[in-house]
């Protein structure tokens, strides 16, 4: 990566970049194709509504 940053020989940079491509996606053993599903609290008489960043503030909750 350093070395195909360091010229200026498109041609040079393309085959250096292409055997950096090659590499990584050899050695990607796993990749994370899913985001992950967050349950906080769910009960019929529970006004609870997560929010959007995640972070659950259970101070807001209140039962019905």
């Amino acid at each position: 990566m350093a070395e195909a940053a360091a010229t200026a020989d498109q041609e040079k940079r393309k085959e250096l970049y292409a055997e950096a491509i090659k590499l990584i996606t050899e050695r990607a053993y796993w990749v994370p194709m899913h985001t992950v599903v967050m349950g906080y609290a769910y009960n019929k008489n529970l006004e609870f509504s997560p929010s959007v960043d995640e972070l659950p503030r259970f101070f807001h909750a209140r039962w019905k």
